[in-house]
C-alpha cells in the first residue's frame, strides 16, 4: 500500500523544502482488521514513521468511503495532536 497526500495549492515555483512541508507519504504491507487498515511502514517521507504501524479507520457509507487516523502526535507538528481524514465519493457510471 502506498499513500501520497499533497496540499491542493502547491505553487510550481516554490522551494523543494516548502513543497516537502506540503505533503505526506508512506508505504508498506497492510492488513485489514475489522474496521481498521493497518500499514507496516517500510518507506516514508518522514523517517520517524519507518518501522511503525499506521492505523486508519475504514468506513463505507453508501457510495462514500472514508479513512480516518486516530488522534496522534504527528512528526510534522511536534507537540500537537492531529487527526487526518480522507474521503472518496463513488460517481455513478454514465452510459
Amino acid at each position: 500500500m502506498m499513500a501520497l497526500i499533497t496540499a491542493g495549492e502547491r505553487a510550481r515555483n516554490t522551494s523543494s523544502e516548502a513543497l516537502f512541508d506540503c505533503m505526506t507519504a508512506y508505504s508498506g504491507r497492510y492488513r485489514l482488521d475489522n474496521d481498521r487498515l493497518v500499514t507496516s511502514v517500510d518507506s516514508a517521507w518522514h523517517p520517524a514513521w519507518i518501522g511503525t504501524e499506521q492505523t486508519r479507520f475504514v468506513k463505507l457509507d453508501g457510495q462514500t468511503l472514508s479513512l480516518t487516523s486516530p488522534p496522534q502526535d504527528h512528526p510534522k507538528f511536534p507537540g500537537q495532536i492531529v487527526r487526518g481524514v480522507a474521503i472518496w465519493q463513488r460517481e455513478e457510471a454514465v452510459l
